[in-house]
């Protein structure tokens, strides 16, 4: 008979073997899952940082578009206004806020820097003289700085208005400078149409000044302090996103855009800063981690019952049959069950059956009794 030993420690072993060869092949799934995880972490990063980036330029391209009909316009209007008198300059003084809104008013100031015409007869006779926006238009176009005016309050309107100027000279047929035109913008204006772009495309904005003060500021509110960081890219006119973790919000996910304005526009020194929201944009990339997930963990389960199934049909069989000749090769009397796996496994279990029926017929011959013939001797009388 087979030795205990070898009985009861072969399946132990066996079991050892085939839990090892799980173990590795669970190993194995969960290191290419982390992996997986990883770099899809790495690739959301990356995708995130530039989706923001892209947004903020997509919308300093409409902005921006919408400021060049602006400066068409002045552009316009400078060479219609070219030695026209006083009575033609207020009128298109006057047509040019009427014009949408967006201009709160027009005025023309000689050389002097004195206002000969304004919109609504509004600062006529002042002296602009040493206003930026009166220098820089002197010798080119030009954006002064914000300021706000109580100039145009009314009982209607009682908050005074922040403004912008464009300016830009005036040239006369030959071409020497009779003034500067100047457009004041309400920034009120810039900031809807800010935010109404930000709004289209998901985004939250701030646009900051010369002195990183807010003109625009849809981030979280106007106590809203930006981070540092951002501060400091601002300061090194750094053109990229930034990807931060702020204790105020930290689902923000920035990018900032210093001078966003085109070249073909003075500069106005305004720095745009876009936050994109990472909920907005992390949903379909955990869905693709979940589904590499799932393939993972179905091939690894495919891979452990393929072996399952190759212990079950080649190594098992194998077992039983070395067993069933192992007994046969100590003297014992087993009876082989014939196995359906393998053909080796096939082979070898027909090859046990015949060997146990030549055995059997040769132990029954052994067996047989012998009879020796004896002859009869005849008696006498």
């Amino acid at each position: 008979m087979m030795p205990h030993h070898a009985r009861s420690h072969s399946p132990r072993i066996e079991a050892a073997f085939f839990g090892l060869l799980v173990f590795f092949i669970v190993v194995t799934a969960v290191s290419v899952a982390i992996a997986v995880n990883s770099r899809a972490s790495d690739f959301e990063e990356q995708v995130q940082n530039e989706l923001v980036l892209q947004s903020g330029r997509a919308l300093s391209v409409q902005f921006n578009t919408s400021l060049e009909r602006e400066w068409d316009s002045i552009r316009a209007v400078a060479d219609a206004i070219a030695g026209a008198p006083k009575a033609e300059l207020d009128d298109f003084m006057d047509a040019v806020p009427a014009a949408g809104g967006r201009i709160q008013w027009a005025g023309f100031v000689d050389l002097a820097g004195i206002v000969v015409s304004g919109s609504g007869r509004i600062w006529e006779g002042n002296d602009f003289g040493e206003r930026r926006f009166f220098r820089e238009g002197m010798s080119g176009e030009g954006v002064g700085n914000v300021f706000e005016t109580s100039a145009f309050s009314s009982s209607e309107v009682p908050e005074p208005v922040k403004l912008v100027n464009f300016s830009m000279p005036v040239l006369g047929g030959t071409g020497e400078v009779e003034g500067v035109l100047v457009y004041s913008v309400r920034i009120a204006w810039v900031e809807a149409l800010l935010n109404r772009l930000a709004s289209e495309m998901g985004l939250e904005i701030a646009v900051l000044d010369q002195r990183n003060e807010f003109l625009v500021n849809s981030l979280i509110g106007t106590d809203y302090e930006i981070p540092e960081a951002i501060r400091s890219n601002l300061q090194l006119g750094m053109f990229d996103a930034i990807s931060l973790t702020d204790a105020g919000d930290p689902g923000l996910r920035f990018a900032v855009l210093p001078s966003f304005t085109l070249q073909s526009m003075p500069s106005f020194g305004w720095n745009l800063v876009v936050a994109l929201r990472e909920d907005g944009v992390s949903g379909a990339l955990p869905k693709l981690r979940n589904a590499v997930f799932v393939i993972v963990a179905i091939a690894a389960g495919f891979v452990i019952a393929v072996i399952f199934a190759l212990f079950r049909f080649l190594v098992w069989p194998f077992k039983r049959l070395s067993g069933d000749a192992y007994a046969l090769a100590q003297g014992t009397i087993v009876y082989p069950v014939y196995h359906r796996s393998s053909r080796e496994a096939e082979t070898l279990s027909e090859a046990l059956a015949l060997l146990q029926t030549r055995l059997e017929v040769a132990e029954i011959k052994q067996k047989k009794p012998r009879f020796t013939v004896v002859p009869h001797k005849s008696r006498a009388g």
